[in-house]
């Protein structure tokens, strides 16, 4: 059985970013909405992983949060690479 892909760890990565540039940016889901010239609906079910984000609409969301799409998608692969190559379990020193 195949999995949907926005359900995917790989898909969250890219979701959790968008938040994340979000909220840096200082913005609420409405305001994000008005830049880009939708609802604030739109913008939450992408946040809820009810809609799925496309290259061009990533490259919008990028451009109405003021951040080059290469960064923001350097930040999700980044994500990406950190779950798929987790960093070793600590150590405990008695």
């Amino acid at each position: 059985m195949v999995t949907n892909p926005i359900f995917g760890d790989e898909y969250g990565a890219l979701i959790d970013t968008l938040i994340a540039a979000r909220t840096d940016a200082g913005l609420s889901q409405r305001q994000l909405a008005r830049r880009l010239n939708r609802s604030q609906s739109h913008v939450c079910m992408i946040e809820k992983r009810q809609r799925r984000v496309e290259i061009v609409e990533f490259c919008r969301i990028a451009a109405a949060l003021r951040v080059e799409p290469e960064a923001l998608f350097v930040r999700v692969l980044e994500k990406i690479r950190k779950a798929e190559h987790p960093a070793p379990p600590l150590r405990r020193v008695a």
